[in-house]
Protein backbone atom coordinates (compact mmCIF):
# COMPACT_ATOMS: atom_id res chain seq x y z
CA UNK A 1 0.00 0.00 0.00
CA UNK A 2 2.80 2.43 0.87
CA UNK A 3 4.42 1.95 -2.55
CA UNK A 4 1.14 2.63 -4.33
CA UNK A 5 0.37 5.74 -2.26
CA UNK A 6 3.88 7.07 -2.85
CA UNK A 7 3.07 7.23 -6.58
CA UNK A 8 0.16 9.63 -5.93
CA UNK A 9 0.33 13.41 -5.90
CA UNK A 10 -0.67 14.80 -2.51
CA UNK A 11 -3.92 16.15 -4.04
CA UNK A 12 -4.65 13.17 -6.34
CA UNK A 13 -8.27 12.23 -7.04
CA UNK A 14 -9.95 8.88 -7.61
CA UNK A 15 -13.34 8.64 -9.33
CA UNK A 16 -15.62 5.82 -10.45
CA UNK A 17 -18.18 7.11 -12.98
CA UNK A 18 -21.13 6.72 -12.96
CA UNK A 19 -20.95 5.98 -9.22
CA UNK A 20 -21.10 9.08 -7.02
CA UNK A 21 -18.04 8.10 -4.93
CA UNK A 22 -14.84 10.05 -5.36
CA UNK A 23 -11.79 10.42 -3.17
CA UNK A 24 -9.40 13.35 -2.90
CA UNK A 25 -5.91 13.19 -1.42
CA UNK A 26 -3.50 10.39 -0.63
CA UNK A 27 -5.03 9.42 2.69
CA UNK A 28 -8.59 9.20 1.34
CA UNK A 29 -7.41 7.10 -1.60
CA UNK A 30 -5.32 4.91 0.75
CA UNK A 31 -8.36 4.30 2.96
CA UNK A 32 -10.52 3.34 0.01
CA UNK A 33 -7.98 0.90 -1.41
CA UNK A 34 -7.25 -0.61 2.01
CA UNK A 35 -10.94 -1.46 2.18
CA UNK A 36 -11.46 -2.42 -1.50
CA UNK A 37 -8.44 -4.68 -1.87
CA UNK A 38 -9.80 -6.95 0.87
CA UNK A 39 -12.70 -7.96 -1.40
CA UNK A 40 -10.48 -10.20 -3.56
CA UNK A 41 -7.57 -12.59 -3.10
CA UNK A 42 -5.45 -10.84 -5.72
CA UNK A 43 -5.42 -8.65 -8.81
CA UNK A 44 -3.67 -8.86 -12.15
CA UNK A 45 -3.09 -5.73 -14.27
CA UNK A 46 -2.75 -5.66 -18.05
CA UNK A 47 -1.34 -2.44 -19.57
CA UNK A 48 -3.49 -0.41 -21.97
CA UNK A 49 -3.83 3.06 -23.46
CA UNK A 50 -7.13 5.00 -23.25
CA UNK A 51 -7.48 8.27 -25.16
CA UNK A 52 -3.71 8.55 -25.21
CA UNK A 53 -3.41 8.10 -21.44
CA UNK A 54 -1.83 5.18 -19.57
CA UNK A 55 -4.43 2.70 -18.40
CA UNK A 56 -4.81 -0.90 -17.39
CA UNK A 57 -7.37 -3.66 -17.36
CA UNK A 58 -7.71 -5.01 -13.84
CA UNK A 59 -8.60 -8.66 -13.33
CA UNK A 60 -9.45 -10.07 -9.91
CA UNK A 61 -9.99 -13.45 -8.35
CA UNK A 62 -11.41 -14.65 -5.06
CA UNK A 63 -8.91 -17.46 -4.47
CA UNK A 64 -5.70 -18.86 -5.92
CA UNK A 65 -7.74 -21.54 -7.71
CA UNK A 66 -10.33 -19.15 -9.17
CA UNK A 67 -10.04 -17.74 -12.68
CA UNK A 68 -8.98 -14.14 -13.26
CA UNK A 69 -12.17 -12.25 -14.16
CA UNK A 70 -12.65 -8.79 -15.63
CA UNK A 71 -12.93 -6.22 -12.84
CA UNK A 72 -12.38 -2.71 -14.20
CA UNK A 73 -10.59 -0.47 -16.64
CA UNK A 74 -8.54 2.16 -14.85
CA UNK A 75 -7.17 5.27 -16.55
CA UNK A 76 -4.32 7.31 -15.10
CA UNK A 77 -3.37 10.96 -15.52
CA UNK A 78 0.07 12.21 -14.50
CA UNK A 79 1.46 15.55 -13.42
CA UNK A 80 5.14 16.05 -12.74
CA UNK A 81 5.75 12.31 -12.91
CA UNK A 82 3.15 11.43 -10.27
CA UNK A 83 -0.38 10.07 -10.57
CA UNK A 84 -2.78 13.00 -10.33
CA UNK A 85 -6.04 11.28 -11.30
CA UNK A 86 -7.25 7.69 -11.32
CA UNK A 87 -10.55 6.96 -13.06
CA UNK A 88 -12.06 3.51 -12.60
CA UNK A 89 -14.70 2.20 -15.01
CA UNK A 90 -16.51 -0.68 -13.33
CA UNK A 91 -20.20 -1.45 -13.61
CA UNK A 92 -22.24 -1.12 -15.75
CA UNK A 93 -19.79 -0.10 -18.49
CA UNK A 94 -16.83 -2.21 -17.35
CA UNK A 95 -17.69 -5.40 -19.25
CA UNK A 96 -18.38 -3.49 -22.49
CA UNK A 97 -15.09 -1.64 -22.10
CA UNK A 98 -13.12 -4.89 -21.86
CA UNK A 99 -14.65 -5.86 -25.21
CA UNK A 100 -13.92 -2.42 -26.72
CA UNK A 101 -10.25 -2.69 -25.66
CA UNK A 102 -10.05 -6.24 -27.05
CA UNK A 103 -9.49 -7.82 -23.64
CA UNK A 104 -11.04 -11.17 -22.72
CA UNK A 105 -13.45 -11.41 -19.79
CA UNK A 106 -11.27 -14.05 -18.13
CA UNK A 107 -7.53 -14.81 -18.11
CA UNK A 108 -5.86 -18.17 -17.71
CA UNK A 109 -4.01 -18.73 -14.46
CA UNK A 110 -0.33 -18.04 -15.01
Amino acid sequence: MDGFVALLKEDATYTMPPLPQWYAGREAIRSFFAWAWKAYDSYRLVPAIANGQPAFAAYARNSAEAPWTAHSIQVLAFEQGMISTLTLFYEPAGARLFEAFGFPHTLANA
